[in-house]
């Protein structure tokens, strides 16, 4: 008698742990869903979106939860946060990064260069490259951002080029604060141009037009 007891002991919690659990995550899709203005049939579908990812990928339902509030509350909507989700999920998985690092690091790139939250995918996609052929990692692109970011914005380089230098300056040894700061003085020098700085270019025969970031590409600038 008492193993049957400990044994409905046993399942009764199973339950009330899988009721609270379904309690949870409902009343977490549907803060989520108010967030991001969905509609009934949206909220549906960023439920079942939850409950597949967090079938698929080994993170817990709530963390997945929690992330899609993030990005509710940082301006996506209902499509773009469906979108998005599983490659940061399979980003973050695939590289061992912490998910909601993930997020945040997409959110402030977005808001950084003044891009919109419908391009969040292809920007996943950009930072996944750069983890997969670099020694750069979601921490490192996050502190870098967030010192070459706004002068990158302002010199008018382009996320993904300065996501792919700030790749081969890792590659050089450099860590995600030094590849920041180093990247973010290049930057500055090729975007302003003291009367000194002016005459050294003509000493081996350029010009400011030859290496301003206003005419070239930061590439085509660093070439020369």
């Amino acid at each position: 008698l008492y193993e049957i007891a400990r044994m409905g002991d046993v399942m009764f919690n199973a339950v009330k742990s899988a009721v609270t659990l379904q309690a949870q995550l409902e009343k977490s899709i549907a803060i989520t869903g108010a967030v991001a203005g969905a509609n009934a049939q949206e909220v549906e579908m960023l439920g079942d979106a939850m409950i597949q990812m967090g079938t698929d990928v080994p993170i817990k339902f709530q963390k997945i939860g929690e992330s899609m509030y993030d990005m509710a509350s940082a301006g996506l909507n209902a499509s773009e946060v469906l979108e998005s989700m599983p490659k940061a999920i399979a980003l973050s998985a695939g590289v061992g990064e912490d998910l909601n690092q993930t997020i945040e690091l997409l959110v402030s790139t977005v808001k950084g260069f003044d891009l919109e939250f419908s391009e969040a995918p292809r920007i996943l996609d950009v930072f996944a490259n750069s983890v997969a052929k670099s020694m750069g990692t979601i921490e490192k692109l996050q502190v870098s951002f967030a010192r070459v970011a706004p002068i990158a914005n302002q010199a008018g380089v382009s996320f993904e080029e300065t996501t792919a230098i700030l790749s081969k300056l890792y590659d050089l040894g450099l860590r995600g604060s030094n590849a920041g700061t180093v990247l973010a003085n290049v930057m500055t020098k090729l975007s302003s141009f003291t009367d000194q700085a002016t005459e050294s270019l003509e000493k081996v025969g350029l010009t400011v037009s030859d290496v301003s970031l206003e005419y070239n590409t930061l590439g085509e600038a660093l070439a020369k």
